[in-house]
């Protein structure tokens, strides 16, 4: 649907927030074959100290987008809005006042974040 879809230029109007979240990534991993690292009697980072044994014991995952008038920050990611002073024509308007889906993007085939907005706190 995206790939095909024409790059249009739009006139947006965001309203200011920042969202934060943590994740406890140990329930996940374990399904995606990372068990053993987990596993105090077989988890094996010997390499890390040599003596002492090492196990993984927590994985979390914190991600944070705060969206004002100066821009765009995420993580370590920062995008600012650029606007132009010539006398262009006007690009149509989408004003953000309702519940929206919002990507932050490095290129066409690499996101760097997504998230929902449903409302003010």
């Amino acid at each position: 649907m995206v790939k095909n879809s024409p790059v249009k230029k739009v006139m947006v109007s965001l309203p200011t927030f920042k969202i934060e979240s943590t994740h406890n990534l140990e329930e996940y991993l374990p399904s995606l074959g990372l068990k053993i690292a987990f596993d105090t009697q077989r988890a094996d980072f010997s390499d890390i100290n040599g003596t002492v044994p090492l196990y993984i014991g927590k994985v979390l995952q914190k991600a944070m987008i705060s969206v004002n008038e100066k821009g765009v920050e995420a993580a370590a990611a920062t995008a600012v809005m650029i606007l132009a002073s010539s006398t262009a024509e006007i690009p149509p308007a989408f004003r953000a006042d309702h519940p929206f889906a919002f990507f932050l993007v490095k290129s066409k085939k690499e996101v760097l974040f997504s998230s929902t907005f449903l409302g003010g706190e």
